[in-house]
């Protein structure tokens, strides 16, 4: 009925209020971009030939300490993010958010760590003082079977209609030096201000002497790729916020800055990798 019961003593699901809130304080600081680049490392494990379960370790590149990791069951299942390793189950205390794909492998929803409405709407969810599961981004890939053209991301970084500015560092708190001249403020307000931001990945130039698209790396990425991908701010081309690509057969490198998180940037590699029935 909504409550706990012992020999006839009922007790409210309100009095894991505290609980939930402290719980929920420890998970934004995963939504709170960091300034500047972070360089990062994903290393993916998988069953004999390519086999699920797949699973996912974010790593800082300085030191390889483990930030995130991610579980897939099968290539129709959602992609659960925890902050520890061996959790698998979805509402775990360290359950982080997911990654909802589609049939298809075109479109990716990335959830935080609240419940579904469904769930919220039933007899024991409207008790139990749970949030309530918001949208953090969209990835979609444009429909490309024949793999005759290089892919075409875009993300939609996306609070659930709540301004991108209040997950973002406050504008007043940044000490304006002679470093940040009027152009790079300009670029900072604009990432801050609004509803969204809309992302999409560098178009790669036909390079004739390597016989196929090329991209240039800077050095972190070590081997060709279809899944190698850099995303800028939509009508800037010069202002990389996303850089993911090929190491090694299972190792990836991630690199990513503001506004972009932790949790936004794991998110999207993991889309870049996962099954797509129409995308080469």
């Amino acid at each position: 009925e909504g409550g706990l019961s012992y020999r006839g003593i009922r007790t409210p699901m309100s009095v894991f209020r505290t609980v939930v809130e402290q719980d929920a304080i420890r998970k934004k600081a995963l939504l709170k971009p960091h300034s500047g680049y972070l360089l990062c490392q994903i290393n993916r494990t998988r069953q004999d030939y390519g086999g699920f379960p797949h699973h996912y370790v974010l790593r800082n590149d300085s030191d390889k300490e483990p930030v995130l990791w991610a579980t897939v069951r099968d290539e129709h299942s959602d992609v659960r993010i925890f902050d520890k390793e061996g959790c698998c189950e979805a509402f775990d205390a360290h359950y982080v958010g997911m990654v909802e794909p589609n049939f298809w492998g075109t479109s990716f929803v990335v959830h935080d760590w609240g419940v579904p409405l469904y769930l919220k709407k039933d007899r024991l969810g409207k008790q139990l003082p749970m949030p309530e599961r918001k949208k953090l981004l969209d990835v979609k890939f444009d429909t490309n079977i024949l793999g005759d053209c290089p892919r075409h991301i875009m993300v939609t970084l996306d609070r659930d209609g709540q301004p991108v500015s209040e997950h973002c560092t406050q504008i007043d708190n940044i000490d304006s030096t002679p470093s940040m001249n009027a152009i790079s403020i300009c670029r900072l307000l604009c990432m801050c201000v609004g509803e969204h931001c809309e992302m999409e990945n560098i178009a790669p130039k036909w390079d004739p002497a390597l016989n196929s698209y090329a991209l240039p790396f800077y050095g972190r990425v070590k081997l060709a790729s279809a899944k190698n991908f850099q995303l800028v701010r939509k009508g800037d081309q010069n202002d990389i916020m996303l850089m993911f690509g090929k190491i090694s057969k299972d190792v990836f490198s991630l690199d990513f800055r503001h506004p972009l998180t932790r949790l936004d940037a794991f998110a999207i590699s993991i889309a870049a990798m996962a099954k797509k029935r129409a995308v080469a």
